[in-house]
């Protein structure tokens, strides 16, 4: 029997967040848009996108950025696409000056760095893991293989047992040598069932070192998405709050150690509009914390990491 064993590999670069354009909408009435900077908008393949660009950006004719692997080449009046759909070349024009974008803090670029390294850390182990569970994998295999040959000779062992009887010769060796075979079968027998265990235990290991990655994940996508937040503040300063903003918590010290109420943290979760990854890893991670006391610091932290508390 032939077994294939898949692999599966998560690879998740390392961002720099400060950078001199910003793609969203023109900044609003009394923000810092006149602080130097100017802001374009081009209509590319019949949608208008926006950049934000520092200023000096254009002192030298033109000014080039990347935006998902695709490289936006800006002049006075026109765009140049290198690539995908929307290659070519499309007309801008200049909206009014934009706002300088706001970088990273040294503490949010080395929190980044440092999920970046707990998430390659808890990689290598899910891959180490994953190996030990192959080589347990093919252990069991051996096993069996081992178990069906023996099985087999026992058949055999049988069949000339009972020729040896019918022929009335030397019945008590052919005993033994059934003997022999059961316990050979009895000893490969505690063999599968050593490596059934082993293969169980790994099974559970991969599974919560993948919800560790999960969670990693949803804590590094809450790190990277807070210079954003900053870079904005000022423009949503004074409005009003947005239909899927979520809605503050009645109790605080629902977040901390002492004050941790599953039912307010589950429902802070489903209103924090997180990715289904994120919300899903978070919930299962509150479920576990509630019936067990001991996960609540550990579930506490990623809780307040991820909604930005």
């Amino acid at each position: 029997m032939t077994r294939t064993i898949f692999r599966t590999s998560i690879a998740i670069p390392l961002t720099l967040l400060a950078t001199t354009a910003l793609a969203g909408p023109p900044p609003a009435s009394g923000s810092d848009a006149g602080a130097g900077g100017l802001s374009i908008d081009c209509t590319i393949n019949g949608r208008v996108e926006h950049f934000d660009l520092a200023p000096g950006a254009l002192d030298q004719g033109l000014f080039s950025l990347t935006r998902g692997g695709v490289t936006y080449v800006i002049e006075d009046r026109t765009v140049q696409v290198s690539g995908g759909p929307d290659a070519g070349k499309w007309d801008c024009v200049t909206v009014a000056p934009g706002r300088v974008p706001t970088a990273a803090s040294p503490e949010t670029m080395a929190r980044i760095v440092e999920l970046e390294g707990a998430l390659a850390n808890a990689e290598a182990a899910l891959h180490a893991a994953q190996g030990d569970r192959d080589a347990a994998d093919l252990g069991r295999l051996a096993a069996e293989q081992a178990r069906t040959a023996a099985l087999s000779e026992i058949e055999t062992l049988r069949a000339r047992m009972a020729e040896l009887t019918a022929e009335n010769e030397t019945l008590q060796l052919s005993a033994q040598e059934g003997a022999a075979a059961q316990e050979r079968v009895a000893a490969l027998g505690e063999r599968l069932n050593t490596a059934l265990a082993s293969n169980a235990a790994l099974n559970l290991q991969v599974e919560d070192l993948q919800a560790q990655v999960a969670g990693l994940q949803a804590d590094l996508a809450a790190a990277r998405a807070e210079p954003d937040e900053m870079s904005d503040s000022a423009a949503t300063e004074d409005e009003a709050p947005a239909e899927n903003d979520v809605p503050a918590l009645v109790t605080d010290g629902a977040f901390t150690v002492d004050g941790f109420d599953p039912e307010v943290a589950q429902a802070a979760l489903d209103a924090s509009g997180l990715s289904t990854i994120a919300h899903d890893s978070l919930s299962a991670a509150v479920a576990e914390a509630a019936a067990d006391p001991a996960r609540i610091p550990e579930v506490v932290d990623r809780l307040n990491a991820a909604l930005g508390r």
